[in-house]
């Protein structure tokens, strides 16, 4: 939790942004900043560390995440910005 404290002091969190977490692993950060936002959105390209990060935000309940199983290079401009 202090990493997220930080991070919120460094980046103030009102529960309103979208967070882009790439290379998110199996969620770890993205799920300790998902109370802090509006919507996390996770890319890695690594499926399994999306398979992992789908069941951690079930585990904790998260409503406010989404996977994506992509490359870095291959994230639209405007996956931080949308739904879709």
């Amino acid at each position: 939790m202090a990493v997220a404290d930080a991070i919120s002091r460094a980046v103030p969190l009102d529960g309103r942004q979208r967070l882009l977490d790439v290379g998110c692993g199996p969620g770890s950060l993205t799920l300790l900043l998902a109370p802090r936002v509006s919507v996390a959105v996770g890319v890695d390209a690594n499926a399994d560390m999306v398979a992992a990060a789908t069941v951690a935000a079930e585990r904790v309940g998260a409503t406010n995440v989404e996977w994506r199983h992509l490359c870095a290079e291959s994230c639209p401009p405007t996956l931080a910005a949308s739904t879709s």
